[in-house]
């Protein structure tokens, strides 16, 4: 059980640093239609 909460753990990471870098990828081109889990960074400014 405690090697399974681990990989939990581990692939909760990795899950939130893509949609980090999914983010990323979008700051830049805000200009033009972003796919819908990106929407809410697109209507922030870009920096």
């Amino acid at each position: 059980e405690n090697a399974h909460s681990v990989a939990d753990s581990i692939a909760g990471r990795i899950e939130s640093e893509m949609k980090q870098a999914k983010v990323m990828i979008h700051i830049e081109p805000c200009a033009v239609p972003c796919a819908e889990e990106c929407a809410d960074h697109c209507k922030k400014p870009a920096k």
